[in-house]
This record gives structure tokens, C-alpha cells and sequence, in this order.
């Protein structure tokens, strides 16, 4: 199991805008390509629920940010496990699964980008 934190080449992690107060920032997390629309998707996995890809894109990516709860992401490489705060950045290209192996709910949003 590789940590989510190792690098990732579409990982950003810049601070692109900060307010008068220290609470008050924007932090561009990363970027992937894209050739025409991005979905956002908010999704919530009970415990031991698991989703698979049906298919998958040369030219799509998917973005993970984890809001409660621990996610893992099956991806080709290895598995991924994502705690609250956490993202991912991958190209759907090859099949991939969600799964909550938690004991509580996994709240995450889903970035399609297509």
C-alpha cells in the first residue's frame, strides 16, 4: 500500500490566494487536462460498500478530496487509503474502484473531468 500522500505529477499544492485573516486562503490542490466538461460529484460509502469503474478514458481524469471518513482507491498500481483532507488526482484510463473497508460513512467529492 502506497501512502496518498507520495507525490503525483498533477499534485499542486500552491496557495493562490490569501485573505486579511490566517483562516482566509484558497489552495489550488492540483489540475488535470481536460477536452470539454467536469463534473462534480458528492458521494458517501457506507461501511463495506464498494464501487468499480464501468469503463474508462484515455482523456479522463478523475479528482478525490475525502471529507470524513477513510476511502481506499483501488487503482492499477496499487491500493491508495485516503483519510479525511486528503485527494487524489488519476486518469480514468484504467479500471479502478471505491471502497469503504471503515467502520463510519466515507463522504468524499468527485471531480469527472472529461
Amino acid at each position: 500500500v502506497r501512502p496518498s500522500h507520495a507525490p503525483d505529477a498533477l499534485r499542486i499544492e500552491t496557495v493562490g490566494w490569501r485573505g486579511d485573516h490566517p483562516d482566509s486562503l484558497a489552495i489550488l490542490l492540483g489540475a488535470a487536462p481536460g477536452s470539454r466538461e467536469t463534473e462534480l460529484w458528492r458521494w458517501s460509502l457506507a461501511p463495506g460498500e464498494r464501487y468499480g469503474s464501468e469503463y474508462g478514458s484515455e482523456t479522463w481524469h478523475e479528482i478525490l478530496y475525502v471529507l470524513a471518513g477513510t476511502l481506499t482507491v483501488a487503482l492499477p498500481d496499487a491500493e491508495h487509503v485516503m483519510a479525511a483532507g486528503d485527494f487524489r488526482i488519476f486518469s480514468s484510463r484504467d479500471p479502478y474502484t471505491f471502497a469503504n473497508q471503515g467502520e463510519a460513512s466515507v463522504q468524499f467529492l468527485r471531480a469527472v473531468v472529461l
